[in-house]
């Protein structure tokens, strides 16, 4: 039996996954992307054009990293509990899980 035509919980749960998967592959190459440029930005500002002084630049650079760090956590986090209320519903499970 084809896996798209599968309309078993266990089918409807591989799919729901699979979909999901697709997104966080997605999520992690757009935000490495974004997060590349702006520490590229911001390398270029600091070291070449020397827009600030080097000190004060790396704190600027760990900044920016902390910040990072948070919003990918908070994208995870917010993909994760869909996933999860995608697969609840894929069960046939009512209401929220969270």
């Amino acid at each position: 039996m084809d896996d798209d035509n599968d309309t078993s919980i266990s089918g409807r749960e591989a799919r729901v996954s699979a979909e999901f998967q697709k997104r966080q592959t997605q999520l992690f190459t757009r935000f490495a992307l974004a997060e590349a440029l702006v520490l590229a930005l911001a390398v270029l500002a600091i070291f070449v054009l020397k827009l600030v002084e080097p000190e004060t630049g790396i704190l600027i650079l760990l900044g920016i990293a902390v910040l990072s760090g948070m919003v990918l956590t908070g994208l995870l986090m917010r993909t994760i509990k869909a996933k999860q209320q995608a697969l609840a519903q894929a069960r046939g499970e009512a209401g929220s899980i969270w």
